[in-house]
């Protein structure tokens, strides 16, 4: 069984795997496609973006206020209202940069925590997936 050649394997998976050792099984893929009736017990029902906690206007405005507010923030989006600051734009009135061929929104500092916190109550995820998370959308 592959699962007990890891090596960092969770104690669950670990006792589940002993368990299973005294049958005899074949282990065969079935593709989430064909489990449908499962997904809602396995899988998140809505994408990370479709799960906010206060409305999507509310985010907005308080993204616009507080990049306004942060005084690091303000001088480079005033460059980038101008097309002179290399590597941020601005989208839908928000500071965006732009990284690796992606387009992130800049948090400004006083809002840092609350988004952390708000990414990682939105599954309980440990510390590695939250900042996955978190270097996706920010």
């Amino acid at each position: 069984m592959q699962t007990m050649k890891k090596t960092d394997v969770c104690t669950r998976i670990a006792r589940w795997a002993l368990f299973l050792q005294d049958f005899q099984y074949t282990v065969e893929h079935r593709p989430g496609k064909s489990m449908r009736h499962v997904d809602a017990l396995s899988r998140n029902a809505l994408p990370m973006a479709m799960l906010i906690t206060e409305s999507q206007e509310g985010i907005l405005a308080r993204l616009q206020k507080n990049q306004a507010d942060d005084e690091e923030l303000s001088s480079i989006r005033d460059r980038a209202m101008n097309n002179l600051a290399e590597g941020f734009v601005i989208k839908n009135g928000l500071l965006h940069k732009e990284l690796n061929g992606d387009t992130l929104i800049v948090i400004p500092r006083l809002m840092q925590n609350s988004i952390i916190r708000q990414t990682h109550e939105r599954g309980h995820f440990g510390p590695d997936k939250t900042e996955k998370l978190l270097k996706m959308n920010y």
